[in-house]
């Protein structure tokens, strides 16, 4: 039985797909392109800085000179001041605006990327390139009908959390238990930018840039399904160096630290989208902070 779904098997008019060197450039440039917007957005997207109105000093002469205010501030308005991210962090709103524009963009280039390769390998016309790329990212071309091999891959990665999740309801400590409907729709109507980043443009842009682009040229360089499985989330682990050092730390180090930092997720994300070929079934790994 092979790993990979047979839809993505490649279809004569691109059987010959493309140089091992081009698949390599390109994931290389697909990496760059996200990682670099983020590093640039600030001559792309250049924050506005807002001046606070200074009020004109009080005159000692009309008698509306107001007494000096207490050195010690108020609890509320210090904690509020403490709370706020500083400009330029990467929680400011500014911030994340732009960076969410940002990875938007260098993820519908990437796109683009592996749609004009498509079109070239293939000789064919724009629009006829259209379907065989979006097989190749992983992208429903059609409604799915309910059925069990649909289910299994959202099945997956929650069976990873299990022991942590089992824990956590033994020691009292499982989020759920606290829950309840005023609770789930206040936070709802919390949501704000910091989480739409986290949980939503983070997981998609990531996923799409990450998995599907790099895995569509990589199937067009005819790696093997071991490069394809253990050697293409090594751009994600490159990508993603600082994230992965802290992780390798928190491990304690050592060879088997360093093999969980740089692409134990991303190997099995990988080998269910080959399976499956569902690049949305890997939203579930869990959150990204860009």
């Amino acid at each position: 039985m092979s790993l990979i779904h047979p839809s993505l098997a490649l279809p004569p008019t691109l059987i010959t797909g493309i140089p091992s060197s081009s698949a390599h450039t390109l994931s290389f440039l697909f990496t760059s392109s996200y990682v670099g917007c983020l590093y640039l957005t600030q001559a792309f997207f250049p924050l506005h800085r807002t001046r606070k109105k200074q009020r004109p000093p009080p005159s000692i002469d009309d008698g509306t000179v107001e007494p000096l205010e207490p050195i010690i501030a108020s609890p509320s308005v210090s904690g509020d001041e403490e709370k706020r991210p500083e400009r330029g962090s990467r929680d400011h709103p500014d911030t994340i605006r732009s960076r969410m524009k940002a990875v938007g963009l260098a993820t519908a280039v990437s796109l683009m990327g592996v749609w004009w390769v498509v079109k070239d390998a293939e000789g064919c016309t724009g629009m006829t390139a259209v379907k065989p790329t979006l097989r190749l990212l992983g992208v429903p071309t059609a409604l799915p009908t309910p059925s069990t091999p649909l289910i299994l891959p959202y099945l997956l990665a929650p069976t990873l959390f299990l022991g942590p999740l089992l824990a956590t309801y033994l020691d009292g400590s499982f989020p759920i238990r606290s829950l309840s409907p005023e609770s789930i729709f206040s936070r709802i109507s919390n949501i704000g930018l910091i989480e739409i980043r986290n949980y939503f443009v983070g997981p998609v842009t990531e996923e799409l840039v990450f998995r599907s682009t790099i895995l569509s040229v990589s199937l067009l360089g005819r790696f093997s399904i071991r490069s394809l499985v253990f050697g293409t989330p090594l751009w994600f682990g490159l990508a993603h160096a600082h994230h992965a050092l802290e992780v390798y730390r928190k491990a304690g180090g050592g060879r088997d630290a360093a093999v969980q930092a740089v692409g134990g997720c991303g190997m099995f994300s990988n080998l269910r989208t080959l399976r499956r070929l569902s690049f949305e079934s890997s939203l579930v790994d869990g959150r990204v902070e860009m």
